[in-house]
């Protein structure tokens, strides 16, 4: 197969189970699919494929997909203790993206998740880890903090408060790594932002994305604040993008404020400007009025 195509692995080989002799009776058809697939570049692999993939190399050893650099993989919450298995035949990967989904109750109780390994992509190639989670969870499956050093991240908005809440038990690893964050986050989640970012000392770019519209932000009687400025908005972060419309009501305005007032070397602030609600000159004359401590910092209104 030429390998710059992209596959989408959807493949059942006729089974409806994945018990382990069910797998085995096809062990030769797999064996065929996945060599004949080891040299192309991007994969996206559904759930009930790698629970596949999982019970065929209990009997059967991988091949090693060196060409991957990207891979976008649908799993089971109680596979991912495999993930670094599989990980270890893609030794050049650079793009992960995560999904799973199920609740750790709809098993078994306290279940513990475990990583027996790191593969060596993790250590030298990749680059961004995109997961994207819809779940209710334990704390157990955090332990997918190996990613600590990746340099690119995308933050969805349940995962954001999951790490939260476990931040909560445990302390946050230091990604100091990252040079490029895009969180997406609800509005009361936004006063923790700082103390994420305090594990992000290398920061470089950062896109803010918020759930909830500009109506119910006003009507929030709760005040926003922010109680620290974490290093990366004193040493290294260039480049914020909001890529939420505003409206220029005091919660946005006061997100706004802070990222203009803290960062030192701020280069662009990115606005984009909800024109139906806002009334434009009382917008800009607010953004006008707040200090920057960046001299160079450049805000574009879009």
């Amino acid at each position: 197969m030429d390998s710059s195509a992209q596959v989408d692995i959807s493949l059942p080989f006729g089974l409806i189970d994945f018990d382990e002799a069910r797998v085995l009776s096809r062990r030769s058809s797999i064996r065929c699919f996945l060599t004949g697939i080891s040299k192309v570049r991007d994969i996206t692999i559904c759930r009930d494929t790698f629970k596949l993939i999982r019970q065929y190399s209990k009997s059967e050893p991988l091949p090693q997909f060196g060409y991957m650099s990207r891979v976008h993989i649908t799993l089971c919450i109680f596979d991912l203790k495999w993930l670094p298995t599989f990980l270890e035949s893609c030794a050049n990967l650079k793009y992960l993206t995560l999904v799973w989904n199920g609740n750790y109750d709809d098993h078994r109780p306290n279940p513990r998740i475990s990583f027996s390994s790191v593969p060596e992509c993790v250590l030298s190639s990749l680059e961004i880890v995109d997961i994207k989670a819809s779940i209710t969870v334990c704390f157990p499956e955090m332990k997918v903090a190996r990613i600590s050093k990746v340099r690119d991240m995308t933050i969805c908005r349940d995962t954001f408060k999951l790490i939260r809440q476990y931040s909560k038990l445990e302390p946050l690893p230091q990604f100091g790594y990252m040079s490029r964050l895009r969180v997406t986050l609800h509005v009361s989640d936004f006063e923790w932002l700082p103390t994420f970012l305090e594990r992000c000392a290398n920061l470089k770019s950062l896109i803010l994305v918020w759930n909830g519209n500009s109506k119910k932000m006003y009507n929030d009687n709760r005040r926003i604040s922010f109680p620290s400025v974490p290093e990366c908005l004193l040493s290294s972060l260039e480049f914020i993008d909001f890529r939420t419309s505003i409206s220029g009501y005091f919660p946005e305005m006061r997100v706004v404020r802070y990222f203009l007032e803290n960062s030192a070397i701020l280069k662009k602030l990115t606005l984009r400007l909800n024109y139906y609600c806002a009334q434009e000159k009382v917008f800009f004359k607010m953004l006008r009025e707040i200090p920057r401590r960046s001299a160079a910092c450049e805000v574009v209104v879009l």
